[in-house]
């Protein structure tokens, strides 16, 4: 089975976080920066055939959680076959889409609205940890 990691980036507040997705989102909302990868994390399901591949995914959240404009594809490290390179990255796209809007508390919801996020889906390969 597949581990699924994130690593969230706020470079406005020069604030990084690797985590783990196998934690799940706290009762009552995320109200941690690096709470909101494993909220991600939890509606991406990558399947075997992505292994070693990752997109680093940045975007902006409003206040409400909800998403602020288009996320944008910042890195790639996909598997030279076009066909399963546009399958993994529709299937992190839809994995932000279908999460959103983050149940994130007011307190965080202040300080991240309108911030660039940036979060990295990768695909481990089993046994290696990510390269982070």
């Amino acid at each position: 089975m597949l581990r699924r990691y994130a690593m969230i980036l706020v470079p406005l507040l020069g604030v990084a976080f690797a985590v783990d997705s196998a934690r799940a989102q706290p009762p009552g909302g995320v109200d941690r920066l690096d709470q909101i990868g494993p909220a991600l994390m939890r509606c991406w399901e990558p399947v075997s055939a992505y292994r070693g591949m990752a997109v680093t995914v940045r975007f902006s959240l409003k206040r409400s959680g909800e998403l602020l404009g288009e996320p944008r594809i910042t890195y790639s490290n996909l598997s030279g076959m076009p066909r399963l390179d546009r399958q993994f990255i529709a299937s992190v796209l839809s994995a932000i889409e279908q999460c959103l809007p983050l149940d994130i508390t007011d307190g965080l919801g202040g300080a991240i609205a309108g911030r660039p996020i940036t979060v990295t889906f990768s695909a481990s390969r089993p046994g290696r940890e990510p390269n982070i």
